[in-house]
């Protein structure tokens, strides 16, 4: 957990939750991003806009789920005045395996004759990065999500963490919001995906940012660093800052 920001004799606090594949002090990886400089990460963004009066805490690690985020937030010494949960879509996924629904093996590091080759090519190296890897991320690992999502005993335990979090927020009578994202490079099928997330929340009258509609129709080019790095760029992090 890292503060970003300094807060003045009055302690306001806004404590930030993740995004996709997490690490350090970040939101979650869409929060954390390592290849953007802190300061455009969304955080980082929303500490300089809010000024020193407030604080920004960021609440995060590499592998964390709903549960474990619930945890940090309830032991950390510090009673935030507002709660930023950042969800991805993969955020389901802990509760999947819970309830034994094992997500697809996607491809890795190849065997050590592939590897040596590889270091002494750039281009092999690139080839395998952006045919081979991305591709397998890309199209396996989401139609898994799509069919967790329509697991109804997986999503009825998954709403229950997030019930967690929002009756936590409400004892301690913090405002929360949550900013639902989609796959940046698949809005258009992430939407019955995020609308499911969105619309549960809403019902808890919970405040949701869907992003799914904020940038539906835009150029995923605009909204990711890269075609082999899917986080959010610096202007997708500085819009929803």
């Amino acid at each position: 957990m890292a503060f970003i920001g300094v807060t003045g004799l009055v302690f306001s606090t806004v404590f930030v939750f993740r995004y996709a594949w997490k690490a350090e002090s970040r939101l979650r990886a869409f929060s954390q991003n390592a290849s953007l400089h802190v300061d455009d990460r969304l955080a980082g963004v929303l500490a300089k806009k809010l000024g020193d009066r407030w604080t920004v805490a960021v609440l995060a690690r590499n592998g964390w789920n709903t549960t474990q985020e619930y945890e940090a937030l309830v032991k950390h010494p510090k009673k935030p005045r507002q709660i930023v949960f950042s969800y991805f879509l993969n955020d389901i996924e802990s509760t999947a395996r819970a309830n034994g629904y094992v997500g697809p093996k996607l491809r890795g590091i190849p065997n050590n004759t592939i590897l040596y080759f590889m270091h002494q090519s750039f281009i092999l190296s690139w080839l395998h990065t952006r045919f081979y890897i991305t591709s397998a991320v890309g199209g396996v690992y989401f139609d898994y999500l799509q069919q967790v999502y329509d697991n109804p005993k997986i999503w009825d335990s998954h709403k229950r963490e997030l019930d967690g979090i929002i009756n936590y927020a409400r004892q301690i009578e913090s405002e929360i919001i949550f900013i639902v994202w989609p796959f940046l490079t698949r809005i258009d099928e992430s939407l019955h995906l995020t609308s499911r997330v969105v619309a549960y929340l809403s019902e808890q009258q919970i405040e949701v940012i869907d992003l799914a509609k904020h940038f539906a129709g835009r150029d995923p080019d605009s909204l990711i660093v890269s075609p082999l790095n899917s986080h959010p760029s610096v202007q997708a992090n500085r819009e929803v800052a």
